[in-house]
């Protein structure tokens, strides 16, 4: 039996696969600068710069898995809820921390 990890993780893929490319691109380079001008941040503050909403918004967490194993964030041992009430109903969010920060 699949752990609820493994589930999530295969919605977050199958979710990124569906997005589109340009899409991507733009979601890589927001969470890269946002990584140079932050120390800490979470998914709130891309679409707070402008991140255009996508069909199905967990495709932001492929990306988030792709700059990780980039070594350009980390996840933090912290959350946050969300500022987001409408779109998300105020979930908890993972404070990621910018490796590439003040570089």
């Amino acid at each position: 039996m699949r752990s609820l990890a493994e589930i999530i993780e295969e919605h977050s893929e199958r979710s990124y696969g569906a997005a589109d490319d340009i899409w991507k691109k733009i979601a890589w380079e927001l969470a890269v600068r946002t990584s140079y001008e932050l120390e800490e941040w979470t998914t709130d503050e891309l679409w707070n710069r402008g991140l255009p909403r996508v069909k199905e918004p967990r495709a932001l967490g492929g990306v988030l898995k792709r700059l990780s194993n980039a070594g350009i964030i980390e996840k933090t041992n912290r959350v946050k809820t969300s500022d987001r009430h409408e779109q998300n109903h105020g979930r908890t969010l993972t404070i990621w921390r910018s490796v590439i920060w003040d570089t």
